[in-house]
This record gives structure tokens, sequence and C-alpha cells, in this order.
């Protein structure tokens, strides 16, 4: 999986240089669990948190969310 294929289905487009370079230490494999549960955990987190700013990408990647 690419930056270009996360980038694709994160729905908030924000700060792509830090995401970018979140994306980059992250190990394949945890790149592709990124990708696939990206749009699942954006959703799961707006249900659970309605009145919270949207997340930015480079915090869901750094913090490892999608784990």
């Amino acid at each position: 999986m690419t930056f270009t294929d996360f980038w694709a289905v994160w729905p908030h487009k924000r700060n792509k240089h830090q995401a970018q370079k979140a994306f980059g230490k992250l190990r394949p494999e945890e790149r592709q669990l990124a990708v696939e549960r990206a749009e699942q955990w954006c959703r799961e987190w707006r249900k659970e948190n309605p009145q919270a700013s949207h997340i930015h990408a480079s915090t869901y990647l750094s913090q490892r969310m999608f784990l």
C-alpha cells in the first residue's frame, strides 16, 4: 500500500505533508492496516465523538489508531 492509497480513503484532507511523513515511518504491514481501516475508523470516531474536531491523518498514523 502506498500513501496515495491512504490519502484516497482518508476523508479529511488536511496537513498532507505531515501525514505523508507519518505514513513513511510505518512498517509495510502497518501501512496496509492503516489504509484498510481508515474509513471505518473515521465513521466510528464521528459516531462516538460527534462534537469533537476531526482527527488529522498524521495523528491517526503516528499514534497508530488503526491497531
